[in-house]
């Protein structure tokens, strides 16, 4: 990761999402917590949201809002897919 691409710059902003991701699935998945372990985490979470942002074009919010749990379902080997949450409701327009 290149520190001044549009990349780099974007995932450098997502840094304290991964961690409270990766905060997250420690306490939920119990256990002791080592810097492999972390390190692996936080590498599943770039990945994660690399493909969320620049294949699908997600925002910071909505990956921010799934991480946590795309993460859990990444360290279970539960199968996820980004594309049924693709969809999203927008309100009408209040004719103003």
């Amino acid at each position: 990761m290149k520190k001044n691409t549009i990349e780099g710059i974007f995932l450098r902003t997502m840094q304290p999402v991964m961690v409270s991701a990766v905060e997250k699935s420690f306490v939920d998945h119990k256990g002791e917590i080592t810097s492999n372990m972390t390190k692996e985490r936080i590498d599943i979470c770039l990945e994660i949201v690399k493909m969320l942002r620049f294949d699908f074009g997600w925002s910071r919010q909505k990956i921010g809002d799934n991480l946590p749990l795309y993460l859990s379902n990444e360290l279970n080997g539960v199968a996820w897919d980004p594309e049924k949450e693709k969809n999203f409701w927008i309100p009408p327009s209040s004719g103003v």
